[in-house]
This record gives structure tokens, sequence and C-alpha cells, in this order.
């Protein structure tokens, strides 16, 4: 893909749900996950909080879990997201 490509679909990644404090107040939020490019690939981080991945799946039964919405988009866009290793996910063409 080109870098033109790679950032277009950086750009337009939807928006999770996450949590964060405002002030004194814990508030719900939807804000796009963080995301880099590097190599020619769209990487997207496991590390961040922002509910985009989770490799070890401790809190939802002991299995890989990458967002639905991340999973649609990457469809949408004639691709898959898979591990790049327990941090982070790749988008892959398909």
């Amino acid at each position: 893909m080109t870098l033109n490509q790679l950032e277009k679909l950086q750009k337009n990644l939807p928006k999770l749900t996450n949590f964060k404090f405002v002030g004194s107040d814990f508030v719900e939020v939807l804000e796009p996950p963080y995301s880099f490019i590097r190599d020619g690939q769209l990487f997207i981080s496991g590390e961040e909080g922002d509910n985009a991945c989770d490799y070890y799946g401790e809190y939802r039964g002991g299995y890989c879990y990458i967002n639905p919405a991340l999973e649609e988009y990457a469809a949408k866009n004639g691709g898959f997201f898979e591990f790049e290793n327990p941090a982070c996910i790749v988008f892959c063409k398909n």
C-alpha cells in the first residue's frame, strides 16, 4: 500500500468507546485508537488502554480480542487485522 493509502486508513479509523478522567469525573468518550505507520504498514497499539485489542484476553475468557468495530472497518477496506506481536495489531490486505 502507498503512504497516502495508509494515511487515509489511519485518518478514518473508527472511534472506540473508552473511559477517561475529565477533571474529577470518569466519563465515557469516543476516540480513535492509538495508531502509527511504520515500514509501510498501519499498526494499532494494544497498550494504550483504548479497548482496541487484547492479545492475552485476561478479561475476555482467555482469548485474543480485536475490537469488532476495527474488524468491520478492516473488512470494509479489503483487509483484516492480525496480531503483529502481543503489543499491537497490523492491517493486512486480503
